[in-house]
């Protein structure tokens, strides 16, 4: 009983969650055509500065989803602790998930878990080049 509560718990949360993305995707797009149109103008200097940080910060963010039309088929996640948000939102999407699993992580929650220490840079760095250059090979 208690996983079926956290199961439509969690699908409530990420209806919000997508109703959220397509908010700032909107908010991102709606930033880019002020700027390109000129509109920035019309901004005092300490709003242009801020405009120009939030677009910046979402570049980051979202600049990957900006041209996908489709989920994924797959998604690799390099701390399924601290990436619980990515885990949780292919679960519900549908999207296997490949992760690197550390001891402190349950691997049953990831499709394609790949057992290594999620902490330190070059085992992160090596599991990234094999999976890239997989992925370039296919």
């Amino acid at each position: 009983m208690h996983q079926v509560k956290e199961v439509k718990e969690m699908k409530d949360w990420t209806k919000d969650i997508q109703s959220l993305r397509e908010k700032i995707m909107i908010k991102g797009v709606e930033l880019e055509e002020e700027k390109e149109s000129g509109e920035f103008e019309k901004y005092t200097k300490k709003e242009r500065v801020k405009k120009e940080k939030d677009l910046q910060s979402m570049g980051l963010k979202f600049e990957g989803l900006k041209n996908l039309d489709k989920m994924p088929n797959a998604v690799f996640i390099a701390d399924i602790v601290k990436d619980k948000l990515a885990l949780k939102e292919a679960f519900e999407n549908k999207v296997e998930a490949i992760a690197i699993v550390d001891s402190n992580a349950d691997p049953t929650l990831v499709d394609f878990p790949i057992p290594a220490n999620d902490d330190a840079i070059p085992s992160v760095s090596y599991i990234l080049s094999k999976i890239k250059a997989a992925y370039l090979n296919q």
